[in-house]
């Protein structure tokens, strides 16, 4: 009988061992498929900006949507724009760099995004 336990043994250590070996793999292929949609998702934030682009944005109207239109500007700072735009008074933007005191956006995103906002004149 010593023989038939070996080789239950054997076959279920050959198992456990290629069954880690498949589920290691599986993990892998699982990250590379995550850090390349990253990367897709991402990639919009870093493109060159055309000179002759006349895309325009109204600071006080724009929708998260819009917002991420404007480069370096992805889903979270769109929506960290629009919750800062609910808390000012008439939930409206009086000056573009107002811009600055939100989270995130320094001196090189507000250069960068600044002009493509527009601000409608006060009546």
């Amino acid at each position: 009988m010593p023989d038939r336990q070996d080789a239950m043994c054997q076959v279920t250590n050959w198992y456990d061992a290629n069954n880690t070996k498949i589920i290691m793999v599986c993990g892998v292929i699982a990250l590379l498929a995550c850090l390349k949609h990253d990367m897709q998702s991402q990639s919009h934030r870093n493109t060159v900006i055309p000179r002759n682009w006349t895309y325009q944005v109204n600071l006080n109207t724009a929708t998260t949507r819009e917002l991420e239109n404007l480069p370096q500007i992805g889903p979270v700072m769109a929506q960290r724009i629009v919750e800062f735009r609910r808390h000012l008074p008439n939930k409206k933007f009086s000056r573009i760099n107002q811009l600055q005191h939100i989270r995130g956006i320094g001196d090189k995103t507000f250069n960068t995004i600044a002009p493509f906002l527009v601000l409608p004149r006060p009546e």
